[in-house]
């Protein structure tokens, strides 16, 4: 279960590092506005803290 939820997690992140990158190139274009850029940015810090915490499962898991 930790193994599956971790995997879960970090697949999110790569994703959510992914949208938040575009989203600083569509933002340095002007394709989108700043709020836009804000909200994948808050994504990607979401997903990174649920990979920290599926992580710390996972090693205690293994424990």
């Amino acid at each position: 279960m930790a193994q599956s939820n971790y995997n879960s997690a970090a697949s999110s992140y790569q994703k959510a590092e992914q949208d938040y990158t575009n989203a600083q190139l569509l933002y340095n274009q002007g394709a989108i506005p700043k709020d836009v850029l804000d909200k994948a940015k808050v994504a990607a810090d979401s997903a990174a803290n649920a990979l920290a915490v599926a992580k710390a499962q996972l090693d205690n898991a293994s424990n």
